[in-house]
């Protein structure tokens, strides 16, 4: 979806008509918003004592973005346990991050292992550079085959 100067002046004129008004900003040019579909799928990258915590590094993201979903499956060993599962943003040039839990559902038990997934629907915006990453924590057994995906829309302006 592309916005313009003439949409913006499309949305004044239907406002004046109701008794409001837009004055754009002095000196203001034309510019337009592209949005671009966005998604990496991965799997972990990283896995720390005996794939107890996994982590997935997607890479940095190249402009502003809006991720609108987060989802992954995986298979459980028996007995293990989820502690935690979140979304986590770093921002390479700062010490700053932020993090979102997402929400986890197990489908029952087979004989070694459970199934397991993630489906979460969102809104969340990221600035140019910063590295969206899975952080995934057990308490018991071990995690097999977990593949991720982000998805949303890169937001460019445009002249």
């Amino acid at each position: 979806m592309i916005i313009t100067m003439r949409r913006i002046a499309l949305i004044s004129a239907a406002l004046a008509i109701v008794g409001l008004s837009i004055v754009p900003a002095q000196g203001a040019t034309e510019r337009t918003i592209e949005q671009t579909p966005y998604q990496q799928s991965l799997s972990p990258t990283v896995c720390f004592d005996n794939s107890l915590s996994c982590e997935i590094d997607f890479p940095a993201v190249t402009a502003q973005t809006a991720i609108h979903n987060v989802a992954c499956t995986w298979q459980l060993s028996s007995g293990a346990v989820v502690q935690q599962m979140a979304l986590v943003f770093t921002n390479p040039n700062t010490t700053t991050f932020a993090a979102a839990e997402l929400p986890v559902t197990i489908s029952g038990p087979n004989v070694n292992s459970s199934s397991a997934y993630t489906n979460l629907q969102t809104l969340l915006f990221v600035a140019t550079g910063v590295v969206p990453k899975i952080f995934f924590q057990l308490d018991s057994g071990s995690i097999l085959d977990l593949n991720c995906t982000i998805s949303g829309w890169t937001l460019e302006q445009k002249k």
